[in-house]
């Protein structure tokens, strides 16, 4: 196993190469210290931005790039470590050694697209896709209550300091949810863009 540290002005790259899998993990992991008021729309952000992009606006023609790409995967995930709330985008595909030369390049441009273009017009969300994710958002946030044991634990830690980020819910909040607009969203990317400068 060969590991190479690269450090850029506003990032650093960690590769890790291995013959022992036949696939290749991609992370692009951004953190920031844990806002509640920010939980819902952050999550809201990482679920549309790996739902559709500008170039490949609906969810079946995303689906259908990734089928092009050996049926690799992009989804997103959102937790909290400490006092940080983490946000992290992956992709997994088949090593090219496997499928055909010039995979990895073709995965990294698609990954590429889910975080520098998304489907955005007007300075808006597409709304089409906007509804379908708060859609299942709120079902998300509706689905924890019935887990009765993380629950519960939930409002014990709320029980014993409601300011301490270990008793904020990161699934969200239905009324945080209510007030997240196609608008606002984008601002909130662009805002989140200058904060880890990714343009």
């Amino acid at each position: 196993m060969k590991y190479i540290k690269k450090e850029f002005p506003s990032f650093n790259l960690h590769m890790i190469k291995t013959d022992k899998f036949k696939t290749i993990n991609i992370e692009v992991v951004f953190n920031n210290e844990i806002n509640k008021d920010k939980i819902t729309i952050t999550n809201f952000l990482s679920s549309i931005m790996a739902f559709t992009t500008k170039k490949y606006d609906t969810k079946i023609k995303f689906a259908q790039e990734l089928e092009k790409l050996y049926a690799a995967r992009v989804f997103s995930n959102n937790y909290r470590v400490g006092k940080y709330y983490v946000t992290d985008f992956e992709m997994r595909l088949l090593n090219d050694k496997y499928t055909e030369v010039g995979l990895l390049d073709k995965a990294l441009s698609f990954l590429k697209e889910v975080l520098f273009n998304p489907n955005v017009s007007q300075n808006k969300f597409s709304v089409n896709s906007f509804n379908i994710i708060k859609n299942d958002e709120l079902s998300m946030i509706n689905r924890f209550k019935e887990d009765s044991k993380r629950y519960s634990i939930l409002k014990l830690f709320e029980y014993m300091d409601k300011d301490s980020p270990i008793s904020y819910n990161t699934r969200g909040y239905v009324e945080d949810l209510n007030k997240i607009t196609p608008e606002n969203l984008y601002d909130f990317y662009k805002e989140i863009g200058r904060a880890h400068v990714w343009t």
